[in-house]
């Protein structure tokens, strides 16, 4: 079980783990955890504080960059399906009914990663919140064999499925609650294999904090050397 702090930060956010099929961490060893995790924090703000103001543009730079392909991405994934209107239905995850979408890959729709590549071999059904719309419960089944890391990974069997679930937290925002997966397939050594999992997001909570940061570095600390060698 882990307890989640997302950040703004592209890949900061922490996933922090309490307990183990059941079992809590014993205490010395999540202290353990925590400081590592302190220490690795102060350790990405010295960096920053030292980098140069090339490194720095540079740095974000490649965030924005790395932004702009994930929303990229998730527009290609909405973009895969073809919808329909199936009608009305009613979910504990919403208190009103839903409209329910029949969802049909487009097979030659724009694909530049490997999530949307990947949808274009599923179909399923979609559950949306019509007055905020929002999706609050998705089914896909795939369609097809899909080869992983074009098959020198391994290959999953056609009929595998996922399901993701959000709902509304504090009436204020949708979040996720539940995601599953049933797969079976081979890998790169045609060992066969079933999958069948299932995650849980609960006890959502809203907080604020106050930093105090002390940096130890001199303000006229000259900017870090580095040497290239070939």
């Amino acid at each position: 079980m882990f307890e989640v702090y997302p950040s703004a930060n592209p890949g900061q956010t922490w996933k922090r783990l309490i307990s183990v099929n059941g079992t809590p961490l014993p205490p010395a060893e999540l202290a353990q955890r925590d400081e590592r995790h302190r220490a690795d924090v102060l350790g990405r703000m010295r960096l920053e504080e030292l980098e140069s103001p090339a490194a720095r543009a540079k740095r974000l730079r490649d965030d924005a960059a790395r932004e702009r392909r994930r929303a990229r991405e998730v527009d290609e994934a909405i973009g895969v399906f073809d919808y329909r209107v199936a009608g009305y239905e009613r979910l504990a995850l919403a208190p009103d009914p839903l409209v329910v979408l029949v969802l049909t890959p487009r097979r030659q729709a724009q694909a530049s990663s490997d999530l949307p590549r990947y949808l274009r071999k599923f179909r399923g059904r979609a559950w949306v919140e019509p007055r905020e719309g929002q999706v609050v419960r998705v089914e896909l089944e795939a369609l097809e064999p899909i080869n992983v890391g074009l098959g020198l990974v391994g290959r999953v069997h056609q009929g595998s499925r996922a399901t993701f679930e959000r709902r509304k937290v504090n009436d204020e925002i949708w979040l996720p609650s539940r995601a599953t997966i049933e797969a079976a397939g081979r890998t790169l050594v045609f060992r066969k294999f079933t999958i069948k999992t299932e995650t849980l997001w609960w006890d959502y909570k809203k907080f604020s904090v106050e930093t105090n940061v002390t940096s130890t570095i001199p303000r006229d600390s000259p900017p870090p050397r580095h040497e290239h060698r070939p």
